[in-house]
């Protein structure tokens, strides 16, 4: 008899232990549609009113009456399970620095999150990247915060931006206020090459460019810039001499121009990429 009773107390652990497990992976399922529904809505893939989008994410236990920014990742070659795996650990990170739940979703191939803003929210990405199991070509963009989640849509394109510039340049996170000069080239690529012609046309020719962009970011340095590039200093002397007479300057300090930073940076995001 107590053998009989033992084994209906084992099968109705079971049972509900079984039913547990259906009724979690269905609310999380659900759960992880509104979210997708709710970052698809503030990307623009569809649209949802602002009270419909607030009371969505209450269900699930956002707080959309807090600052939140976007997150958006992408790899250059890893397949999308290494993409979903990468997420996953992203969003780990970041949980014990989000109050109440994360929001994510995806778009155009990019991971796209929606996380409360917080003072370390940039130190924790950065960690996070480095973890095992993330893979080296991960690369991530970071909008800027909004007062409320309804008000998100920004940060996201904003992140998307970030993301954009970062697999062109190869800076694995980059917040949107670090790269505006660049997103704003990439939203005019006809002015941005135009740019690059009238101002580095006289010296977009050899190993020209490519001196003058060494020397600029080594401090104007020849003995850095001769060290990078691999030649002898009288080299790179020979060729900055060449570039401060085709581009009608009187010395290399006049090479620290405003359209000769932005030329280079656009014939980077452009031609080189």
């Amino acid at each position: 008899m107590n053998r009989r009773v033992a084994l209906v107390v084992d099968r109705m652990a079971d049972v509900a232990s079984n039913a547990y497990r259906d009724l979690r992976d269905e609310v999380q399922v659900q759960f992880s549609q509104s979210s997708a529904d709710i970052v698809s809505s503030l990307a623009g893939v569809e649209s949802l009113e602002p009270a419909e989008l607030e009371r969505r994410a209450r269900l699930i236990g956002a707080e959309p009456h807090l600052p939140h920014r976007a997150i958006a990742l992408a790899t250059r070659n890893s397949d999308g399970l290494a993409l979903a795996k990468a997420r996953r650990l992203v969003a780990e990170a970041l949980r014990p620095h989000n109050v109440g739940r994360m929001l994510a979703g995806s778009h155009h191939g990019h991971v796209l999150l929606l996380v409360t803003d917080h003072p370390d929210l940039l130190e924790v990405l950065h960690r996070a990247l480095t973890f095992s199991g993330v893979p080296e070509d991960l690369f991530a963009g970071l909008g800027e915060p909004r007062p409320r989640l309804v008000e998100s849509a920004g940060s996201l394109r904003e992140a998307v931006s970030a993301l954009q510039v970062a697999l062109i340049l190869g800076r694995r996170l980059t917040p949107f206020e670090e790269v505006i000069p660049e997103v704003l080239l990439r939203e005019s690529p006809l002015s941005a090459r135009s740019m690059v012609r009238a101002v580095l046309g006289p010296i977009d020719h050899g190993d020209l460019v490519q001196t003058l962009g060494t020397f600029l970011e080594s401090g104007l340095s020849i003995r850095t810039t001769a060290r990078t590039l691999h030649v002898h200093e009288n080299t790179v002397s020979y060729r900055m001499r060449r570039i401060v007479e085709a581009l009608g300057v009187e010395s290399t300090n006049d090479l620290v121009r405003p359209d000769i930073l932005l030329a280079l940076r656009a014939r980077e995001l452009f031609i080189e990429a």
